[in-house]
C-alpha cells in the first residue's frame, strides 16, 4: 500500500468569496517524522499536488519508493467522497479505494481487495494548515499487519 491517498474539501458560502481547501497545495514527505517502522515499504520520499476542479479532487504523487525506484501516480474522485479513478499508477492487484469526508480537515479512505478490507488511511490537517499526517493501517501481500505515520509539510 505504497500510495498516499490526499483529499481536498471545498468551503463556498452563497454571495461569498470560495475559500481554498485546507488541502489544496504542494505537500513534501518529511521522512525524519514519519514513523514508518512497521511499513516495509514506506517511500523514500514523496511529493503530493492536490488541486480541485468542478466537483472534483484531483491528486498528483511523485516519489521515490522503498527500493529507490521513481514512481508517479494521479487520481481523482468526487469532493463529497466517493470512488477513486488512477489515471496513473494505483494499484494493479485489484484492489479498490473509497474515501469518505469526516470534516473539513479530516477524510478517512478505505481499500478493499476481494471484498474485504485490505487497510485504512486517515488524513488530517493541522489547524494552522501547515501539516497533514497520514495514519495508514493494513494488512501487506503475505497477510502480515503494517501501518505508517507519514507527516507532509506544506510548501
Amino acid at each position: 500500500m505504497r500510495k498516499l491517498v490526499v483529499f481536498l474539501l471545498a468551503l463556498g458560502l452563497t454571495g461569498v468569496v470560495y475559500a481554498d481547501s485546507p488541502f489544496t497545495g504542494t505537500w513534501k514527505l518529511n521522512v525524519a517524522k514519519s514513523k514508518t517502522a512497521s511499513y516495509p515499504n514506506a517511500p523514500k520520499a514523496e511529493t503530493v499536488t492536490v488541486t480541485e476542479s468542478n466537483d472534483t479532487r484531483n491528486v498528483a504523487v511523485q516519489g521515490t519508493d522503498a527500493s529507490g525506484k521513481a514512481f508517479t501516480e494521479h487520481f481523482t474522485h468526487p469532493l463529497s467522497g466517493g470512488t477513486v479513478k488512477y489515471s496513473e499508477g494505483g494499484a494493479t492487484d485489484g484492489t479498490t479505494e473509497s474515501v469518505k469526508k469526516i470534516n473539513a480537515n479530516t477524510v478517512h479512505a478505505t481499500f478493499m481487495k476481494d471484498g474485504k478490507e485490505a487497510g485504512t488511511e486517515r488524513i488530517t490537517v493541522s489547524p494552522d494548515g501547515k501539516t497533514m499526517r497520514i495514519m495508514e493501517r493494513g494488512t501487506s501481500p503475505d497477510g502480515k499487519p503494517v501501518s505508517g505515520e507519514f507527516v507532509f509539510e506544506k510548501q
